[in-house]
């Protein structure tokens, strides 16, 4: 669940739909709402608010005596991650978006398919529940108890957070109604894929009727794809479709889509909102390097740095799993310091427990034994940012020309069983079919001009979307150049960025010779 700030605010959040923490303020020992043990220090790394500790004038004079204090912990990245999930061509098939199951469908550019619902989905669950003894394990972390958590229903259902899983689906079905099993699921030669349920079968043991049959009067997706069959729609849907409605008070899909994105951006922030807090202050500047070296690009673009996964959620016989990234080290040395301010992301692979029979796990079992792959996605982009800022002595960069080496010495991975316990090297074997590569793509500002007619309600949340004065939003341009799409017409929205101007490049010296990282002959170390 990512926590807003109309349920818990961080103390010095610099922007209210930034507070993402669970703290009562930094430093505090104490939590709102949370008692006994619990993951609340581990979730707290990623739901924060993505400018941790504000740069103020205060911080500022605090750093000069205890750098380390000066933006020590790295942001919550989270709210970047759902983000891009809905950023255009981000995922282009309903099979990408849905699930962390790796099919070779579309990936023309390499950033596409790794950034599913739920890999965000398992991760919450980690997050929230806990894998690791030292800082606590809950049911929400373990699947045949995760329900048993009140949390669980917030996570999924709840119209009071703003992630629950059912309420993106119903987002992305809104915005993309054509991606509904939309294709089958390609695979290069030689590659075993096994073909998923399509929204005709049942999904068993949901009844559709009272006292139904227990063969056919049974749930199936196409049935249930309109949520509103079961009473219930979510707030912000509602209100930003009423804002949508015609003069004859019909639905203006195009437009209701283009309030739903704007509000999107406003509320999940990414990499365009953490850079106009650093041009926005006066103690920080932009680190050079940053713009990307591409012809006719938005200067306000920027180079983004991603981590596509392949594994084997299987590997461990069903029992779940996480693989861990870190970043930082001394300067110029090839070392990675495994501490808290050096963690940059996870992968969670919420199992449900033994794929040893069909009773335990049907749908497990059988891609366990077909040797079905998941895949995931680690954006960097804004940890990196934080690096060449914070001041902290195990950061050592201050310019993104440098960030590819720095990306080099000092990017490493580990893996964890259940229950926190680290997996030596000598005992890597079982994750053999995990494939970690960095990539290089290009991040950049989206802006679509409103209509002429009817743009009272659009103008007006477009500045609030885009968090800018209206002097600010009055001098993005309306006829397509500077960042703007479409015609000309009302006041910009602005709207998840587009990545990928061009597609997204592998960089294996960064992985190279290291485990299961990409080489720069384009195998895998320790693959098989």
């Amino acid at each position: 669940m990512i926590l807003s700030s109309t349920t818990l605010r961080l103390h010095g959040t610099k922007r209210m739909w930034h507070g993402y923490g669970i703290f009562v303020n930094k430093g505090a020992k104490k939590f709102i709402g949370l008692e006994g043990v619990n993951n609340a220090w581990v979730a707290n790394n990623h739901l924060s608010n993505m400018t941790w500790y504000p740069i103020t004038d205060r911080q500022k004079a605090q750093a000069k005596t205890n750098k380390d204090f000066y933006l020590k912990w790295n942001p919550g990245t989270l709210a970047d991650s759902v983000n891009r999930m809905f950023s255009p061509k981000y995922n282009t098939t309903w099979g990408q978006f849905a699930s962390t199951k790796w099919t070779y469908e579309g990936y023309g550019n390499s950033m596409n398919g790794f950034l599913s619902l739920e890999y965000i989905h398992n991760n919450v669950h980690n997050i929230v529940g806990g894998s690791d003894f030292a800082t606590g394990v809950g049911h929400m972390s373990d699947v045949p108890v995760a329900a048993f958590d009140p949390i669980f229903w917030l996570h999924h259902t709840s119209n009071t957070s703003r992630s629950q899983i059912d309420r993106l689906l119903s987002i992305w079905q809104c915005l993309y109604p054509k991606l509904w099993w939309d294709q089958k699921e390609p695979t290069r030669p030689g590659e075993v894929n096994v073909p998923d349920d399509t929204e005709d079968d049942y999904l068993y043991p949901f009844y559709d009727k009272d006292n139904g049959g227990p063969v056919t009067d049974v749930w199936i997706a196409r049935k249930c794809r309109d949520w509103t069959v079961f009473n219930y729609q979510y707030d912000d849907l509602m209100d930003l479709s009423q804002k949508a409605l015609n003069a004859k008070g019909n639905l203006d899909e195009p437009k209701f889509q283009k309030l739903l994105q704007a509000y999107i951006h406003n509320t999940y922030p990414c990499t365009e909102h953490l850079l106009r807090d650093i041009k926005d202050n006066r103690h920080v500047h932009i680190p050079s390097g940053l713009t990307p070296d591409v012809p006719n690009i938005d200067d306000n673009s920027w180079k983004d740095y991603i981590i596509n996964l392949r594994y084997d959620r299987y590997a461990l016989g069903g029992q779940s799993y996480t693989i861990n990234f870190y970043l930082g080290g001394p300067t110029d040395e090839a070392v990675t310091h495994f501490e808290p301010q050096n963690f940059v992301g996870s992968v969670y692979t919420f199992c449900g427990g033994s794929r040893k029979t069909l009773d335990s796990c049907a749908n497990c079992k059988t891609q366990a034994d077909a040797g079905v792959l998941s895949c995931a996605q680690v954006p960097l982009t804004i940890q990196l940012l934080h690096h060449t800022i914070d001041c902290v002595r195990n950061h050592p960069i201050s310019k993104f020309d440098d960030v590819e080496k720095y990306l080099e010495l000092h990017l490493r991975w580990k893996f964890f069983g259940f229950g926190g316990f680290e997996v030596d090297e000598e005992d890597l074997d079982p994750f053999h079919k995990t494939q970690v590569t960095v990539l290089r793509g290009v991040g950049q500002p989206n802006h679509v001009v409103a209509p002429k007619v009817r743009t009272s309600e659009l103008q007006t949340f477009s500045v609030a979307a885009a968090d800018i004065s209206v002097s600010e939003s009055s001098a993005v341009s309306t006829n397509g150049t500077n960042g703007t799409n479409g015609s000309a017409g009302g006041a910009p929205v602005t709207l998840p960025p587009v990545y990928s101007a061009q597609p997204y490049e592998a960089l294996p010296e960064i992985t190279n010779n290291k485990y299961f990282g990409l080489q720069h002959d384009g195998t895998y170390m320790g693959g098989r």
